[in-house]
């Protein structure tokens, strides 16, 4: 955790402590406490335990901040039918699979910092014996009843505080270890809640069919299976609207939007600007260090595009070397004024490729187009947005051009250099 925060690490080491208090609490009270759980309850901590493992092998990560798996249905059905102690193990050893299986993302290479399913153990601890200390209130000590009203009841408040909770710790950790809001986090949208409560319940449901019958409750496997697959639909929209490279919009999703943003602009007449980047002499770095180096560079770009223009901004991979923005409400000294910060961040920065023992640098150029006065329909904008880049390439590249100042000097001169100190 040394790359976080003194905030980070004081919320992110606190959480943890605190879940080590308590797991430690609960292992000693397992362990005293052996003899007095019956075959039933050992048998279905093993298959609960046995099912969330699997299931958290299978996580659907969500646009945003957001993943979700049938874990969480495994978990709430243990809150609601085993002791604490083992509704700890349900709820913290899924996720501590992750450090034994290299503690990596589905799909992917790279590593995750530690603390990452040290949180999640931590995290679904703490949110499942608060929702099972909550349904102990509400039932009392005679256990699930589900016919009764008050056991009705019970299930709701596990239900509810299982999931209110998680999210609330999830959306105060992205707060303070990434520096992300509230309310662009997408954990506490009705989105997000909604999907997490009907897992829980799905795992309320298969609490309920395990009282009556245990060999019925296998029955609610399929639609959480259902569910499963309907998670996916969302990424899958994404992801086809995605660049898999850098992670910005792709061509199709950029021109999309684009189309969007110029009928409302004709209509309330209102600002919209595009920016048109092109990274310079790319070619040169994939020649020099291979092809994996130029991908680098271009993902290392693309992030500095990201943290440079407005979350309601549209930035996408238009092909190859070449990016796109799209500014709404912005006219056309705010997009130079973002153009120029762009490329001045890509000027500054180096970037780290396998290939080479240092970093190596790189710069673009940009040129801008802003709506009414360069065009008014889509096509007509990206296209003077693309001869300001041409004329902004021609003029010495590392620049911003406006198609405004054609066939006029671009707006800033500065000498061009391709790769700093690197070949």
């Amino acid at each position: 955790m040394s790359d976080l925060s003194v905030r980070a690490r004081l919320y992110i080491g606190g959480l943890l402590a605190t879940a080590v208090v308590v797991g430690v609490i609960a292992v000693l009270a397992a362990l005293a406490s052996v003899g007095d759980y019956g075959v039933r309850t050992w048998g279905t901590f093993a298959a609960l335990l046995a099912l969330a493992i699997a299931a958290q092998q299978f996580v659907v990560r969500a646009p945003v901040h957001q993943t979700y798996s049938l874990t969480l249905a495994f978990i709430l059905a243990a809150v609601l039918l085993l002791p604490a102690p083992l509704v700890a193990g349900v709820a913290t050893l899924p996720f501590g699979v992750a450090l034994v299986w290299g503690n990596r993302p589905s799909g992917t290479r790279e590593r995750r910092p530690l603390y990452v399913p040290m949180f999640n153990m931590a995290g679904h601890c703490l949110s499942a014996l608060t929702a099972q200390a909550l349904f102990v209130v509400v039932i009392g000590t005679g256990g699930l009843d589900p016919r009764s009203a008050r056991g009705m009841w019970g299930i709701l408040v596990a239900v509810v505080a299982l999931v209110a909770v998680n999210h609330a710790l999830v959306a105060v950790a992205l707060s303070v270890v990434r520096g992300v809001r509230f309310r662009s986090s997408g954990v506490l949208t009705l989105e997000s809640l909604s999907t997490d409560l009907g897992l829980a319940a799905l795992g309320a449901a298969t609490a309920v069919l395990a009282k009556v019958n245990l060999a019925i409750s296998v029955l609610s496997l399929a639609p959480m299976l259902l569910l499963y697959r309907a998670l996916h639909v969302p990424a899958l929209r994404v992801e086809a609207r995605t660049d898999p490279k850098t992670g910005l919009a792709n061509a199709g999703a950029f021109r999309e939007a684009l189309e969007d943003e110029c009928h409302r602009a004709v209509r309330f007449r209102r600002p919209v600007a595009i920016l048109m980047a092109d990274l310079d002499w790319l070619r040169d770095v994939n020649n020099t260090y291979g092809h994996l180096a130029g991908d680098d560079v271009l993902k290392g770009v693309a992030d500095v595009i990201r943290s440079s223009v407005r979350q309601y901004d549209v930035a996408a991979r238009f092909g190859g070397e070449e990016f796109a923005m799209m500014l709404p409400e912005a006219d056309l000294a705010v997009a130079v004024e973002v153009a120029e910060r762009i490329c001045g961040k890509v000027r500054s920065t180096t970037f780290e490729v396998a290939t080479s023992s240092t970093p190596i640098g790189v710069t673009v150029s940009i040129g801008v187009a802003a709506f009414p006065e360069d065009g008014r329909e889509p096509d007509e904008l990206i296209h003077r947005a693309d001869m300001a880049l041409y004329h902004a390439k021609l003029s010495g590249r590392d620049r911003v051009c406006a198609a405004a100042n054609l066939p006029g000097r671009p707006i800033r001169r500065e000498p061009s250099v391709s790769l700093r100190g690197s070949i």
